[in-house]
């Protein structure tokens, strides 16, 4: 076995790291640092949305678009956990023709299924206003928001090809890109007007239509049609890592957006705008985290069947504490700086949601923790046991959900959701380490 492969342990008489280790860590931060970048832009477009929508459209209308932003989280989780994630542990492990044949197969079914998707719920939102009499605005905002989640899936699932390929920087150039897109697109509606939440959701739509088209045009050269053998394959090998992810999609989203969806059902939808006020402010990290998934996974697919149990304690050790790390600052800036950037940049009418701020602190610091177990689980391909643990999450949510939001209201909700999040990685880990015991033949009972 290759010895630099291995992560030996640190001996005294051990020498510092020459040059080349050091460059190896230096292009290791960079990717890192590019990771974080590129999903930052996507932050960065969400929390622009939220505050434009917010403080110009006021906070009836941020509701609205909070709870139609969940349908945008549903697709993407859907998506994610169907074909990205399959995409980023198995084209890790692929190359030359093959790889071309996968990456064509993922783009089709990727576009066979969030259309179809889409195209479904847009009908059943017209029928659903027929029978239920829903004011025509609420339904045009779904179909904007369903509109919009057909490009920006398509973009997610064609940038995959750069964190696969270990370039994570051609990826923040084309964030970058769609970001002074969509900026120059909000600054059109402030000073000539005639911004409604459809119009928005389709100017974030053309946006990624840009970027989509310079993306699909350099994967093109890769692409490679698929033998029926192959696309036998694929499908089996996609199916059975994919069918418990997307079991997991309607589970974890109660965890993640349920409390909205009470809250705008049991309270008045000024309440759901509240909240998305605090999902705004974590979303930055949320994000990170993301970015730093995307860039590990794939490496941590290459090398999962020959790392030893020692070797994954290590590394998840590692990354849990560099997520928590960046995680503790960060929710020490939102109690600090939280209610401040409300006043400016969302308006006095969204103020109500600035004690929120100190219960939404909590979140990235659980999420940090969640983070690595649940890479780990994704390369060990047990969707199953990520499964067990989003179930938990999600019957945690609605057994406290109710009660608190009835009892204090949008604080409530807040603190429901932060629950959610603290068991999450108390489930993660607890699965990862059954699994690797259990793996390693130790006892685990």
């Amino acid at each position: 076995m290759d010895q630099r492969s291995e992560d030996p342990a640190a001996s005294p008489n051990q020498t510092p790291p020459g040059p080349g280790r050091l460059r190896g860590i230096a292009r290791f931060g960079g990717r890192a640092a590019a990771s974080i970048g590129d999903q930052g832009c996507t932050a960065a477009i969400n929390f622009l949305s939220s505050m434009f929508i917010g403080r110009l459209l006021g906070a009836e209308m941020l509701g609205i678009y909070a709870m139609t932003d969940v349908i945008v989280r549903v697709l993407r989780g859907l998506t994610l956990s169907s074909l990205l994630e399959p995409l980023s542990i198995y084209a890790a492990r692929r190359s030359g023709e093959e790889l071309g044949a996968y990456l064509a197969f993922m783009v089709l079914s990727e576009m066979v299924l969030v259309s179809g998707v889409t195209l479904l719920l847009a009908l059943g939102s017209f029928a659903w206003a027929k029978m239920s009499g829903a004011e025509m605005s609420v339904v045009w905002a779904v179909i904007g928001a369903l509109f919009y989640a057909n490009l920006i899936l398509l973009q997610a699932l064609l940038r995959r090809q750069f964190y696969i390929e270990g370039r994570p920087v051609k990826a923040l150039y084309q964030s970058i890109a769609n970001l002074v897109l969509v900026i120059l697109g909000f600054v059109a509606f402030w000073y000539w007007g005639g911004a409604d939440l459809v119009s928005i959701y389709v100017m974030l739509a053309f946006a990624g239509i840009i970027v989509c088209v310079v993306q699909a045009w350099r994967l093109s050269h890769r692409l490679r049609r698929p033998t029926p053998r192959q696309r036998r394959l694929f499908r089996r090998e996609t199916w059975n890592y994919a069918r418990w992810n997307i079991a997991s999609v309607p589970i974890s989203q109660i965890s993640i957006s349920g409390v909205i969806l009470l809250a705008g059902a049991m309270l008045p939808i000024e309440a759901a705008g509240y909240l998305k006020v605090g999902e705004t402010f974590i979303a930055p990290f949320l994000q990170i985290v993301v970015g730093l998934n995307l860039m590990m996974l794939p490496m941590v697919s290459k090398r999962i069947d020959t790392m030893s149990y020692a070797q994954k304690r290590r590394q998840i050790g590692r990354q849990g504490l560099a997520t928590l790390c960046v995680a503790l600052p960060y929710s020490g800036a939102m109690l600090v700086f939280g209610p401040w950037l409300i006043q400016i940049g969302f308006g006095s009418e969204l103020m109500p949601a600035a004690p929120l701020l100190a219960v939404y602190a909590i979140i990235p610091i659980c999420d940090s923790l969640n983070n690595p177990a649940t890479v780990f689980l994704s390369a060990e391909g047990r969707s199953d046991l990520k499964l067990i643990a989003n179930a938990v999450r999600a019957v945690l949510t609605l057994a406290v959900g109710v009660p608190l939001i009835w009892a204090f209201d949008v604080t409530g909700a807040a603190w429901a959701r932060a629950i959610a999040a603290a068991a999450g990685p108390i489930m993660s880990w607890a699965c990862i380490f059954w699994l690797w015991r259990k793996q390693a033949g130790v006892p685990t009972s």
